[in-house]
């Protein structure tokens, strides 16, 4: 190889550091990029550095969670190997780039109360800086490895299960919930889930599963409040849980939960933590 083509060679933008570039233009930590994308840092690590080949849905999360021009993330998706947006013959996954970015300018505006967006699974797709930043803070780093889900971690042991306020009633009434939805749609993702999450042993929970099916009526909603001890403080939430995009299609369609503060205690002291130059 010759010292022109070897120049050549190194002038070529690569995936991961076009990704960290844009990162870090937009001032987010890996760990901040990796939690509002619903990945670990470890994963995003590998991208960045070459030691993994993204998949084009994985890019497609990180340039929404990154708020890429359109044609910034055709420059992403051309270095990885994959159709640009701007080129594709099927307006799917340009309609899925749009949902994301939609979804996290909503996220983003909901700062500095806490925000997530999650699929039909309840894993995480985006979160905001401030859900981003609770979860480090307040869940075990294992649960935040892989696909984060917010079941699982709303009721792991080492998740938020000894920082929720009544935790067995608020353990009950979810439990409910996904089991009605995993035997409504047939989803055996959910049904999983259930298993697994009605097993564990958490502090003040009967180790009993829920049994009961809701067969009559509509499903109930899902928990409207919630109550976390957390940093010397009670932070009460009313939650929002609002669907985003395509009501026909779950590959174009988005769950978003707004936390918002349910009194004026719990405002002031999230917007003292996420405010800290140390955090």
């Amino acid at each position: 190889m010759t010292a022109e083509s070897a120049h050549s060679t190194q002038d070529v933008p690569t995936v991961g550091g076009l990704l960290r570039k844009s990162r870090r233009k937009c001032a987010m930590s890996q760990m901040e990029l990796a939690l509002a994308s619903g990945i670990s840092q470890k994963h995003l690590s590998f991208v960045e550095t070459g030691r993994a080949r993204p998949s084009r849905r994985l890019l497609l999360r990180l340039v929404g969670a990154l708020s890429m021009p359109v044609a910034e993330a055709d420059t992403i998706l051309l270095a990885a190997g994959y159709a640009p947006l701007s080129g594709e013959p099927s307006a799917g996954s340009t309609e899925r780039y749009t949902l994301l970015g939609n979804a996290h300018r909503v996220l983003k505006a909901h700062e500095p109360f806490p925000g997530v967006a999650f699929d039909s699974q309840y894993n995480v797709v985006l979160s905001n800086s401030t859900a981003s930043f609770l979860l480090s803070y307040l869940v075990t780093p294992e649960l935040l490895s892989g696909k984060v889900n917010l079941v699982r971690v709303g009721l792991h042991p080492d998740g938020l299960a000894t920082r929720i306020v009544d935790f067995r009633g608020w353990r009950e009434d979810k439990l409910r919930f996904i089991r009605n939805m995993a035997e409504v749609s047939n989803d055996r993702e959910l049904a999983s889930l259930y298993n697994e999450t009605s097993s564990y042993h958490s502090p003040g929970a009967s180790s009993l599963r829920i049994t009961g099916a809701y067969r009559n009526g509509p499903a109930p909603a899902s928990p409207p409040s919630l109550s976390l001890q957390a940093f010397g403080s009670r932070l009460n939430f009313t939650t929002a849980i609002t669907v985003f995009g395509a009501a026909s299609s779950d590959q174009n369609r988005l769950m978003l939960a707004t936390y918002h503060p349910a009194d004026s205690k719990t405002a002031e002291a999230l917007r003292s933590v996420v405010g800290r130059p140390d955090r």
